[in-house]
């Protein structure tokens, strides 16, 4: 929970992962986009309700990834350890469909997170990516705003061609 007197802690200070799998790093790529996202969504003049929400919504869509990342890692840790157990596993994992691991890398690379304030980047994924939520809020926003400003600039253009018309008849 966000609180001014409290420091926040994210990106890469958060993330206890084993180095080797990248996924310290890519998690604190992923916490600073959809952070960003959170942030740039705020009102010009945010509260500290605006914010609190902000970071709400941050930990709703980071956590359970994050987590993910997490259990993944330390799975990783377990397969390469040089003991009896992780030379089980990894004995039996030569004898594993080479499909079970595919699906685990689909569900792993499945969030491709995307800033809300740049342009959107071609998906040429092989899968289909995972919902953002902070970016489908953000344009669902963006089209609210769009579709309030449009509707503005219809009635004061049909406002300015209603007093032209009544100002040249009276003429």
């Amino acid at each position: 929970m966000y609180s001014p007197t409290v420091p926040l802690c994210c990106l890469k200070a958060c993330h206890k992962m084993y180095p080797s799998a990248g996924l310290g790093a890519v998690s604190a790529i992923h916490d600073a986009v959809t952070l960003a996202n959170c942030i740039y969504e705020l009102p010009v003049n945010p509260t500290l309700d605006d914010i609190k929400d902000a970071f709400k919504l941050y930990k709703s869509e980071r956590y359970p990834l994050a987590k993910t990342a997490y259990d993944t890692s330390h799975r990783l840790t377990t397969i390469i350890q040089q003991n009896w157990y992780g030379h089980l596993i990894r004995a039996v994992m030569k004898y594993m469909p080479k499909s079970i691991f595919t699906r685990s890398l689909q569900v792993m690379y499945a969030y491709r997170p995307q800033a809300s304030f740049l342009p959107s980047v071609e998906d040429r994924g092989q899968h289909k990516p995972a919902p953002q939520p902070s970016l489908t809020r953000a344009r669902a926003n963006r089209a609210a705003e769009a579709k309030a400003s449009n509707a503005a600039a219809a009635i004061s253009t049909t406002s300015i061609s209603t007093a032209a018309s009544t100002g040249s008849a009276t003429l």
